[in-house]
């Protein structure tokens, strides 16, 4: 029932922190019936993932599918910028045609519409899979990446929990970490991301390692290249040990 012009159509799995406004800016400076954001580089590895050959003035003549041998590429990030009229009928015709994807649409009639390629630089990402999480949420620890994908002008919003400041014990050794407030460090922490509510407990150590919301980690206990799960209890003297190619994951709520 939109009467608006345009729409933005986005995947959920991209991490990055776009300027919608240069987007939509681009698409009617070039009267573009469709224009597709992409990022240029070594592309994720996600199944029907699609390459975007672009001419000299930025439009997408054609697509490919991206396999393991493809390099250096323009690869999609599925954010796109559509007339809301031309969607209306793409939509239509995905339902005759009985396509679900809507790439592969837009793919059908690169030769009749006018779509057009949108880089996006800086620091963008695509979530693929665990080790891709992994990957991907150690990066911020570099001050550099947070920076890029936190901006000031573009801030990040999330849903409200305000908690006390985390409360670091005598014995408590952090390094090049992110702590959450409400969290109780007593032992070791170093390369990890540690979310809000959290207890390391005493002659603990965590290293390379994600912890959500409200795990308890109990006294003596080592993990390393680990992805916790919320409400995850980890009981004394346990030993939880992944590798950076394969960090180890413990499902929400289970005890160990």
């Amino acid at each position: 029932k939109s009467a608006k012009d345009h729409v933005l159509l986005t995947d959920c799995n991209v991490v990055c922190n776009m300027d919608y406004e240069k987007l939509i800016k681009a698409h009617t400076s070039k009267d573009a019936d469709i224009t597709i954001a992409y990022a240029k580089g070594n592309p994720p590895a996600i199944e029907n993932g699609t390459e975007l050959v672009l001419n000299e003035e930025g439009r997408v003549v054609d697509t490919k599918l991206i396999d393991c041998f493809s390099g250096n590429v323009n690869y999609s990030l599925k954010i796109m910028i559509i007339r809301r009229t031309l969607l209306e009928r793409l939509l239509h015709e995905a339902h005759s045609a009985k396509i679900d994807d809507f790439e592969t649409l837009v793919s059908k009639n690169i030769k009749h519409l006018r779509v057009y390629g949108y880089e996006e630089s800086g620091f963008v990402r695509v979530l693929a899979s665990l080790q891709n999480y992994y990957d991907i949420s150690l990066e911020l620890l570099k001050l550099e990446n947070r920076k890029e994908l936190f901006s000031a002008d573009r801030p990040v919003y999330t849903k409200v929990r305000d908690q006390v400041p985390a409360v670091y014990g005598i014995g408590a050794n952090v390094k090049n970490s992110l702590i959450a407030d409400g969290c109780v460090i007593e032992g070791t922490v170093e390369n990890s991301i540690i979310f809000r509510g959290v207890k390391v407990s005493r002659g603990t150590c965590v290293k390379n390692s994600i912890i959500m919301q409200d795990c308890e980690i109990g006294e003596n206990v080592v993990i390393n290249c680990s992805v916790l799960d919320k409400n995850v209890v980890v009981r004394d003297c346990r030993v939880l040990s992944g590798h950076e190619t394969k960090p180890y994951f413990a499902e929400k709520g289970i005890m160990i």
